[in-house]
């Protein structure tokens, strides 16, 4: 009992010896050691993007407690496994990749300021992801003068890339050219496949992710790894007629071969491998068509076929579903367009699709009703017909959706309309466009770009291919899907005409 009372005695004798020596300081409370309080202008969420050879510099703002003499801190910025990168206040690095760690990987990053009189240290952690130069975050195809597909790399958003760098197939290789004309393109998180009627090769596949042995990716982004006819196309059939590929997030993507339509699953890592027997969902078929808002839950696609009769299709390993009307098969001379209902709700719930079909002389706006009991899609209902002005629907080149509000959309040569299908029982053509573009632009095409990782139906924005006949040039142009609000435009940046929009899967 005695030897702790005497351990209290030391400890209260102790504290005013301390006391006494803080000169005009009358209590603890009062005692505040130079320090850091925050730091501000570092992103302390997503990673910052990087490129390899390129110069990183970050000018943070530090704000100080009171009485501190910015002359007693030092400074220090770590990546990666602690290399120090400087020892400055504000950052110019060369970047280069730290030891231990890939490209397109994620690298922690920590800003240490340390009071070099009291041993204090402030530390602001950030991530960083060093990309080679060239690696895109987009990817546009187009067609050359020359007759050949090319791509462009499109670092950073629609809404601001940051840097472009176009013709880089020619960059890449010398002498390596994919020649044809274009017919479509499907991606998946490693590679890209170009198709075209070029025989004997029908296209190539490009990789579309860094060199990762551990992921067996042995190619770098933009290299040629080999030709569609051997890699995509696996038959024994010499010539293809290829058409109608479509790509869609979350979703189906299919392709027409040889009167085949094969439909695979949505986003893999690799492309899909097929032959005469494989991902058969019909014969016989011409044309299909999906909504160009090709949302994970409102998916049904429309198959037509060599007699003209129509069916349709939902998932990737759902039956085609041929479609009656009245007890009659549904036919129709040409399927023209399609956008589907944004409804806010998730998957299995019910929605209209909006076919625009052409019969004869007649163009109309069908409007199907798709409904599911439990988990089950039910066969597809035509709830109305509705006519569309002749010859004013001749102009019409694309139809489309918002994916958050019930807004259609279609565009002309040069221009897009914006109409509320909310309840429509009729078609009345828009009187004052949305968009308007000058004359010797040509809208070539439309990529509706989906909020985050293209798997929520969410408005990001609208990108607009538009090409410059004489210029032999395209322009992109990015507006608020919804409002029509201009969010940048990037004229006459691709060297060709543009055919393809398509962001790379990080």
């Amino acid at each position: 009992m005695m030897k702790k009372n005497i351990n209290i005695y030391s400890i209260i004798i102790a504290t005013l010896f301390f006391v006494s020596c803080l000169d005009d300081k009358d209590k603890i409370g009062t005692l505040e050691f130079d320090h850091v309080l925050a730091v501000d202008g570092i992103k302390k969420t997503e990673a910052y993007i990087l490129y390899l050879g390129d110069i990183f510099e970050c000018n943070p703002t530090i704000s100080f407690s009171e009485g501190s003499d910015e002359k007693d801190f030092e400074y220090k910025w770590l990546v990666g496994k602690s290399e120090v990168i400087s020892t400055d206040k504000n950052l110019h690095w060369e970047i280069v990749l730290p030891k231990g760690y890939n490209v397109n990987k994620e690298i922690p990053g920590v800003f240490i300021i340390r009071n070099t009189k009291n041993d204090l240290e402030f530390r602001q952690t950030f991530n960083i992801k060093i990309l080679t130069g060239y690696t895109p975050t987009y990817v546009a195809l187009y067609e050359t003068p020359e007759n050949t597909i090319e791509w462009i790399s499109l670092q950073g958003d629609p809404t601001n890339f940051t840097r472009t760098f176009e013709n880089m197939i020619d960059r890449i290789y010398e002498t390596q050219k994919i020649h044809g004309k274009y017919i479509g393109a499907l991606n998946s998180t490693n590679e890209l496949a170009i198709f075209t009627d070029h025989a004997p090769d029908y296209g190539y596949c490009i990789s579309m992710k860094d060199a990762d042995p551990e992921n067996d990716i042995t190619n770098n982004i933009g290299e040629i790894i080999a030709p569609i006819y051997g890699r995509v196309y696996r038959g024994s059939d010499p010539t293809l007629d290829i058409k109608n590929i479509t790509f869609g997030y979350g979703a189906s993507k299919y392709l027409i071969n040889n009167g085949t339509l094969h439909v695979f699953n949505g986003l893999e890592k690799k492309l899909p491998m097929f032959d005469e027997n494989t991902y058969v969902k019909s014969t016989n078929v011409v044309q299909t068509i999906s909504s160009k808002q090709f949302m994970r839950y409102k998916k049904v696609s429309f198959v037509r076929h060599s007699d003209n009769t129509i069916g349709c299709f939902h998932v990737y390993n759902d039956n085609l579903e041929r479609i009656n009307i009245d007890g009659q098969a549904f036919k129709l001379d040409s399927l023209c367009g399609e956008f589907t209902e944004a409804t806010g709700l998730g998957s299995n719930k019910p929605y209209h699709a909006y076919l625009i079909g052409k019969n004869g002389n007649e163009y109309n706006i069908y409007d199907f009703y798709v409904n599911y009991i439990g988990t089950k899609v039910q066969p597809i209902e035509l709830k109305q017909i509705m006519p569309l002005p002749s010859p004013w629907i001749n102009n019409i080149k694309f139809w489309f959706g918002s994916f958050g509000e019930s807004y259609g959309f279609y565009a002309t040569k040069n221009e897009i309309y914006k109409f509320d299908y909310y309840e429509m029982e009729e078609f009345i053509p828009t009187a004052q466009p949305l968009i308007s573009f000058p004359a010797e632009y040509e809208i070539v095409d439309i990529f509706v770009q989906i909020a985050g990782s293209g798997l929520r139906d969410e408005d990001y924005c609208t990108v607009v291919l538009l090409y410059n006949q004489t210029k032999q040039a395209t322009t992109i142009y990015v507006y608020d899907t919804v409002s029509g609000i201009k969010l940048n435009e990037y004229p006459d940046l691709i060297p060709g005409k543009g055919v393809y929009f398509i962001e790379r899967d990080m």
